[in-house]
């Protein structure tokens, strides 16, 4: 399917996931840097790299991560801070993946960490990027989402475009933040060129809280939260295949 200015019209099922990052947050103060070394050795499977140690560093913001670790693919990365950690799955060449499963073995990652660690969680977050190959990513998302009296001088020919929605609501019981970005972008492709693309973030997150997340909410977080993000796109670029 074309636009106006014969460009395809992307719809939703036209985008493939490159990265997904999973962050739970922590209170800084219950940090141990020992005990977070010792809760390491039920990952090594998966995180199978030579660890970077950072170490303790007393004067250093708290979300600065002191651990490192990483696949021997590249494809997984965690890191430890007193005050998050984040597990990262990024594949930029990757085919149709489910970001269900793999948002399932991030938070197997964090619950096999978390326990070893004994280390409670104060918020969840779950972060998708997604991108779709198009010849004119900037004029495509203009077009899409802006009134015709916008196109005609102001954003008729636009090299770049960004859109930024946040909004706040209650997700099967759960309050969630949920943020999307589309921007234009590029795939580097080496000698081949850079690739033109539209590139979509998605950030869906419990708000601030003083209290320990249960480890059910946080189970349900990473069940609940794959296919609204699904949704949600669905919602900016519908349309059937």
């Amino acid at each position: 399917m074309t636009g106006m200015d014969g460009g395809p019209i992307l719809r939703a099922s036209d985008f493939r996931p490159v990265s997904l990052q999973g962050v739970l947050f922590t209170k800084p103060e219950a940090f141990s840097f020992s005990r977070s070394m010792n809760a390491m050795g039920c990952l090594s499977t998966t995180f199978d790299s030579e660890p970077k140690v950072i170490g303790e560093m007393p004067d250093v913001p708290s979300e600065v991560p002191r651990l490192l670790y990483q696949s021997s693919t590249g494809e997984w990365r965690l890191s430890i801070a007193p005050a998050r950690w984040d597990v990262v799955w990024n594949k930029p060449d990757s085919s149709r993946v489910s970001i269900a499963e793999i948002a399932t073995k991030i938070h197997d990652t964090f619950e096999r960490y978390r326990r070893a660690g004994k280390i409670g969680c104060m918020r969840c977050a779950l972060v998708v990027t997604r991108v779709a190959e198009h010849p004119s990513p900037g004029r495509f998302l203009a077009r899409h989402f802006c009134q015709d009296r916008w196109l005609s001088q102001p954003l008729n020919r636009p090299a770049s475009f960004e859109l930024h929605a946040h909004k706040q609501y209650e997700l099967e019981g759960l309050t969630v933040n949920s943020w999307l970005r589309a921007k234009s972008g590029v795939m580097k492709r080496g000698k081949a060129g850079d690739e033109p693309l539209v590139l979509v973030e998605q950030d869906l997150n419990t708000p601030d809280a003083n209290e320990i997340l249960a480890d059910e909410n946080i189970r349900r977080f990473f069940q609940i939260v794959p296919p609204e993000l699904d949704r949600i796109l669905d919602l900016y670029f519908p349309g059937k295949p």
